[in-house]
């Protein structure tokens, strides 16, 4: 099935359910936003344990070849209208000739969806975040804040949100749910601080 948008692509509709709804009428604007920004939480918590319940049983994924650098790209377009609010530039690079793998292809669209997110939602200062396709590995870095020590140890972990989030819709699965995809397929993630700032999530895949 084609990759669904992120949740707050949905916001438009949620916002015309809400402008329509009778117990909705009375409320003040501040009043709507609040309601609002829970639907948005509830939506990207059921999503979260959707890819989480799918990642788990691996053998449901669809095995083909897949082209690392378009998954890339069609996350930007998917997160584009995000990356735009938070005047954040969204880059797509390849480098070696870029990364073909044989994986389930959706998979890795919620992977790569995820750790763009990431950087999107739960730094402070992102100016852009660069996902790079090499022939053995694939990487999504930004120019942010820096991981605390602390965090770093976690950052993994089911349920576990950071002590620098801007946002915690997801329920803190977003991370671990790409360490699912990654090992289901093989590959190994790291992060890595970013020389000045920011962070490196590596995923590195077996070579022959």
């Amino acid at each position: 099935p084609p990759p669904r948008p992120p949740p707050m692509s949905c916001r438009r509709q949620r916002q015309m359910c809400i402008r329509d709804s009778e117990r909705a009428k009375g409320l003040e604007q501040t009043e709507k936003e609040e309601l609002l920004e829970q639907i948005d939480a509830t939506a990207t918590m059921i999503e979260r344990l959707l890819e989480l319940a799918r990642a788990q049983q691996n053998a449901s994924f669809r095995h083909q070849q897949v082209d690392m650098v378009e998954v890339a790209s069609t996350v930007k377009t998917l997160m584009q209208p995000l990356a735009e609010r938070a005047q954040v530039t969204i880059e797509v690079c390849e480098k070696d000739g870029g990364l073909k793998i044989e994986s389930d292809r959706t998979a890795w669209i919620v992977a790569i969806k995820n750790l763009v997110d990431n950087a999107l939602n739960h730094a402070v200062g992102v100016s852009f975040v660069r996902v790079t396709a090499f022939s053995d590995q694939i990487t999504v870095e930004n120019d942010g804040s820096s991981i605390s020590p602390d965090d770093k140890m976690h950052i993994f972990e089911r349920f576990f949100r950071g002590g620098e989030s801007t946002a915690d819709g997801g329920g803190g699965l977003g991370l671990s749910i790409v360490r699912q995809i990654a090992e289901a397929a093989g590959a190994s993630i790291e992060h890595a601080d970013r020389n000045p700032t920011g962070s490196i999530f590596r995923i590195q895949f077996k070579t022959a």
